[in-house]
């Protein structure tokens, strides 16, 4: 029997983050030993760093309580096109990154 890789065991951790936190990509990398979140609901762009999956999810819920929210127009994906390969990309439902002003 194949010993399990602890990597294996992180990344299904990451994945199951991901889905108790919507608007966030969460991932594993193994040569850091750490998590990362990238944000897709807070106003700025925000990733988050942390080697411990709890802290890692007490440092996202503070972030969408003290982060200004991303506030798409409900029309934002009319008119714009298939979305992107990943789920990237204007449609309805897919992420959509924040306008910089000028």
């Amino acid at each position: 029997m194949r010993p399990v890789r602890p990597e294996a065991n992180a990344a299904q951790i990451a994945r199951e983050l991901e889905q108790k936190c919507p608007g966030w990509v969460v991932i594993w990398s193994a040569w850091r030993q750490a998590f990362t979140a990238f944000s897709a609901v807070t106003a700025e762009a925000l990733v988050i760093d942390d080697s411990s999956a709890y802290r890692l999810l007490q440092r996202i819920g503070e972030a969408q309580r003290t982060r200004p929210r991303l506030v798409v127009p409900a029309d934002s994906g009319r008119g714009a096109g298939p979305s992107v390969a990943g789920g990237e990309g204007p449609v309805a439902g897919g992420l959509v990154r924040p306008r910089r002003e000028r």
